[in-house]
């Protein structure tokens, strides 16, 4: 599966990482932001959590205080943020209505969208 990364990675001697980051990364992007690398580029791999794994252990191959903050949004839409290696959000794919916006119903029994069981009182 293709997952499009973006990401920002630190690290305590940001000339020494920088190499191996732009030698990593070779479908995207690298700009260097003060000491700090922004990351846009694109990865084939069998999950999210496998190819952030990948890319931090080779940088901290390199610098051992180095961090990884990444989002990875699979085809599917599907967003997963992680900070090093743990995952602090995963997203599931955005579902879209066939017709939205033109009058479609959001409720399998077509009666339209829920309403909350409370409501504000009548103020006649």
């Amino acid at each position: 599966m293709r997952f499009r990364l973006s990401a920002r990675v630190s690290s305590d001697r940001p000339d020494v990482v920088e190499p191996v980051l732009r030698r990593t990364v070779t479908d995207g992007t690298v700009r260097r932001e003060g000491e700090d690398f922004r990351v846009e580029a694109e990865w084939e791999g069998p999950s999210a959590k496998e190819l952030n794994r990948a890319i931090l252990s080779e940088l901290r191959r390199t610098e051992k205080r180095t961090r990884l903050r990444a989002e990875w949004k699979s085809p599917d839409g599907a967003i997963e943020r992680f900070f090093d290696y743990v995952v602090k959000k995963v997203s599931p794919p955005r579902q879209t209505l066939a017709g939205a916006g033109s009058g479609a119903r959001n409720r399998p029994d077509g009666r339209g969208p829920k309403r909350g069981r409370f409501r504000a009182p009548n103020t006649r």
